[in-house]
């Protein structure tokens, strides 16, 4: 599955780190600021909605699902699901 034109859908948090450093010049601020923080917070974001994880960063929440969109996923909903993916496979 594509999610843009240049790059799959990461598979693993390694995969999306990997993809934003490739793609950090092209990055917002704002948008940024939203994906170091489920980096760091995965715990957060596996179960965070768009709004309130738009709250946690102080941004407006169309940054949330840009940020997800930049990251390779077609829909917020997909950008969650690989967190969750990432706290039920760690050991």
């Amino acid at each position: 599955m594509k999610a843009r034109e240049d790059t799959a859908t990461p598979a693993t948090l390694a995969e999306l780190k990997q993809l934003l450093l490739r793609r950090r010049k092209l990055i917002p601020t704002q948008a940024e600021t939203v994906l170091r923080f489920a980096l760091e917070r995965p715990d957060i974001v596996a179960f965070a909605t768009a709004k309130s994880l738009a709250t946690q960063c102080n941004v407006a929440q169309t940054t949330v699902l840009r940020a997800s969109n930049l990251a390779g996923f077609r829909r917020f909903r997909e950008f969650r699901s690989a967190f969750r993916s990432y706290l039920k496979n760690r050991k």
